[in-house]
């Protein structure tokens, strides 16, 4: 799934490492994987949700951050985190979703610090979402604002995996909780940031399984 253009971030991403401040940021780029052809269980995960207010990164805000760390066999579920976040302004109506009203901020961290935490638990990583462009495109923003450079990493997506997984046939549903119906797993109450985190953890082990053949990060990136 690979392409061209990500080996060429890949190699943008080191430089940036190189020249960046030293940061948590310059850390993610100093660690970035060698090579395509690394087996993907030889790799670490993070497996990563954001509640925002609304879907525009530009204008919305992220509200929470969650996260838990996975390697090719087991979820470490001691790793697991939950980021409540200050906003400015309301929740607003987005509180139908995710539950987060503006009394459960109340005492929340800032953006920046809820930034750190994340980053430094990702070091040496490789980012799993479901639906990857989103939480990416916010969290892109954020890097922009705090350390002048956007967040270009490696990336695992599990809706597209879905979604590749069933070729040229009748589009399957891609929802988080569709995707894990077709495998069995159990339903969780969605948008708490740090149980998808965990269920699209879960979702990218039972796809793991079905895959006949040792996979490379390439085989598995978008």
């Amino acid at each position: 799934m690979a392409s061209f253009s990500w080996y060429w971030q890949a190699g943008w991403a080191r430089y940036r490492g190189r020249h960046l401040a030293d940061s948590v940021l310059a850390d993610i780029y100093r660690r970035w994987p060698q090579s395509l052809r690394q087996p993907i269980a030889d790799l670490g995960l993070i497996s990563v949700d954001l509640e925002t207010t609304g879907l525009d990164p530009a204008v919305d805000q992220i509200i929470s951050i969650g996260w838990v760390g996975l390697d090719h066999r087991r979820i470490y579920l001691e790793s697991a985190r939950e980021l409540w976040l200050k906003i400015s302004g309301s929740v607003g109506q987005s509180a139908r979703f995710h539950q987060i009203t503006d009394r459960h901020l109340a005492e929340a961290i800032s953006l920046q610090e809820a930034l750190e935490q994340l980053l430094g638990a990702a070091v040496g990583r490789i980012w799993l979402f479901h639906h990857a462009g989103l939480d990416q495109a916010f969290l892109d923003r954020a890097c922009q604002r705090f350390y002048g450079s956007p967040l270009r990493v490696p990336f695992i997506d599990t809706l597209a995996l879905e979604r590749q997984r069933h070729g040229h046939g009748p589009r399957p549903a891609l929802r988080l909780h569709q995707c894990r119906q077709r495998y069995g797993l159990p339903e969780y109450r969605g948008h708490q940031a740090s149980i998808d985190a965990l269920a699209t953890a879960e979702l990218w082990l039972a796809w793991r399984c079905r895959q006949a053949r040792a996979l490379t990060l390439a085989d598995c990136l978008i």
